[in-house]
C-alpha cells in the first residue's frame, strides 16, 4: 500500500476492542434421504463472528453519527487494518514486551472480510469501493488490549498517476 499522505486522505481512525473473529466460509452439503432424494444446500457456520461484526458496526456507526456529512464515503477507498491477538502462554517470556507476527489461524483474508462486512452501509456503501488494503496480525504484549485498529482512507485520483509511473518503471 502506498502510504504517501499526498495520495491518501484519512477519513476515519478507530479501535475496536475484542478478540478478532474471521468471517467463516460458506459450507455446501448434499444428502440422500431414505426415499432416495438428494437434498442440497449451503450454510455459513456461526463462530462468534456475529458479535464481533456488531462491535465493529456500532463503533463505526458512532463515527458516522459524529460526522454525518462525511459518510458514507464515495469513490475509491483504502483500508489499513491491524489485528491484535492476546499473547499465547506458550510464547517465551523473554518476548513478553514484543509484538510478534501471528502466523497461525485465523487467516488474514477472513479477518479482513469480517471487518469489511461490518462496515458496509455505515462508512461506505459497498465493499467494491475498496481499492487498497494493508493488513497485519500480531500477538501483543499482555498489557495491551486485543482488537483491531481500523483506518479508512479516501484514495485520491492522483494515486492513479503515481501507479502509472511505478508500473512503467517495472517494465
Amino acid at each position: 500500500m502506498i502510504t504517501d499522505g499526498t495520495y491518501l486522505e484519512l477519513k476515519a481512525n478507530f479501535f475496536v476492542e475484542g478478540i478478532p473473529k474471521p468471517q467463516p466460509r460458506q459450507r455446501h452439503f448434499a444428502r440422500k434421504t431414505k426415499d432416495g432424494k438428494i437434498i442440497q444446500g449451503c450454510y455459513t457456520p456461526q463462530t462468534g463472528v456475529k458479535e464481533w461484526r456488531e462491535r465493529i458496526y456500532w463503533e463505526a456507526k458512532s463515527i458516522r453519527q459524529n460526522n454525518p456529512e462525511m459518510f458514507p464515503l464515495s469513490g475509491p477507498i483504502g483500508l489499513k487494518l491491524i489485528f491484535l491477538f492476546p499473547r499465547l502462554k506458550s510464547l517465551p517470556r523473554r518476548t513478553a514486551h514484543l509484538f510478534i507476527p501471528e502466523t497461525s489461524v485465523p487467516d488474514l483474508d477472513n479477518l479482513i472480510k469480517a471487518v469489511q462486512d461490518a462496515l458496509i452501509g455505515v462508512l461506505f456503501a459497498n465493499d467494491a469501493r475498496i481499492v487498497m488494503i494493508e493488513a497485519s496480525k500480531w500477538w501483543i504484549p499482555s498489557d495491551l488490549y486485543p482488537g483491531v485498529r481500523i483506518e479508512i482512507f479516501r484514495v485520491l485520483e492522483r494515486e492513479n498517476q503515481l501507479l502509472r509511473v511505478i508500473l512503467r518503471e517495472k517494465t
